[in-house]
């Protein structure tokens, strides 16, 4: 049973244990709101300083471009974005020649962000002084001839590698897991497309094809003709050691498929052919080195430009 004065000294203990615990919370939530503060400064600092950077750097052009003033704001926002990583100290201000035509052209263009964010990232490398590639003035007259969904077919390939347009795919011969021997049978198509079919029709992509072409951003496409053989091992595709890296680059994302095409023909195909010999009808495309660096300065900044326009002409 438990006396008076046990309830009294266990009342003792439990205000003791409070003021203990709110004495820890007094003492902490300063300190947590000094680091907190501190780290907040010092974020807010840094992006005080690129934005004073990039209103010293922009400076020239309030008189020089006219309406600079109606895009202004949206324009020093998305610098400071794509400049956030730059020292301050290393951003300087764009070439007339870039600056000037391209702030212009982002006058007209209104809500279309696809188009913008290209200007921007132009202007931001521009501005980069830590870059060892500059951007090509020819750039500028790049973006403002190209559609917006040139802008995203564009954004969706990739510079250093061939691009796969479209495709044809011939089974010319097969061995069955029942028989064990090549089969003579005629040859069959089983699979053929484009991977752009479900945002681009074939006129808008050959359009965009053409235009791009005409704009040495990329090769015209070229049309080739690869003959292989495969093996199906537990619907995985092996293909045989003799083919060059890029044909395998090329055409593995299709073979990776043939499971699915060979299933698609015939019922649970997949499962009782063990080899194949394909012929595939491939249409593909490459980017040139100008459009190679028209890339990384306009659509994906942290791609490495393949070479400084400094080196190839006096700047």
């Amino acid at each position: 049973m438990s006396t008076e004065s046990d309830k009294t000294e266990s009342t003792k203990d439990e205000k003791e244990g409070n003021l203990g615990s709110e004495l820890v919370k007094a003492v902490a939530k300063p300190l947590y709101d000094d680091a907190l503060s501190g780290a907040s400064k010092e974020v807010g600092k840094a992006l005080t300083l690129i934005g004073r950077a990039i209103n010293v750097a922009l400076l020239p052009l309030k008189g020089t471009v006219w309406g600079f003033e109606r895009i202004e704001k949206h324009l020093k926002d998305a610098l400071e974005k794509k400049l956030a990583e730059v020292p301050p100290g290393r951003v300087i201000a764009p070439p007339a020649n870039i600056a000037v035509p391209a702030i212009e052209a982002m006058r007209y263009l209104g809500n279309d962000e696809i188009l913008s964010d290209m200007f921007a990232n132009l202007l931001a490398s521009a501005m980069d002084g830590t870059n060892v590639s500059q951007p090509h003035p020819a750039f500028v007259e790049i973006i403002k001839q190209l559609h917006p969904k040139e802008a995203v077919f564009l954004r969706a390939l990739t510079p250093s590698k061939r691009n796969l347009l479209r495709f044809k795919m011939d089974m010319t011969r097969w061995k069955s897991r029942a028989s064990g021997v090549y089969d003579n049978q005629p040859r069959l198509e089983i699979g053929s497309g484009d991977p752009w079919s479900p945002s681009l029709s074939p006129l808008l992509l050959y359009s965009a094809l053409d235009n791009l072409a005409r704009l040495k951003i990329i090769e015209d496409p070229e049309s080739r003709v690869f003959t292989h053989s495969l093996q199906l091992i537990d619907r995985r595709v092996v293909l045989n050691s003799g083919v060059v890296p890029e044909e395998r680059e090329l055409l593995a994302p299709i073979y990776e498929k043939v499971p699915d095409f060979l299933d698609s023909s015939r019922e649970k195909w997949s499962e009782q052919i063990t080899s194949l010999s394909l012929e595939t009808k491939v249409q593909f495309t490459e980017f040139t080195e100008f459009g190679h660096s028209f890339f990384c300065h306009a659509i994906d900044r942290d791609i490495e430009a393949p070479f400084a326009a400094s080196e190839i002409f006096d700047w």
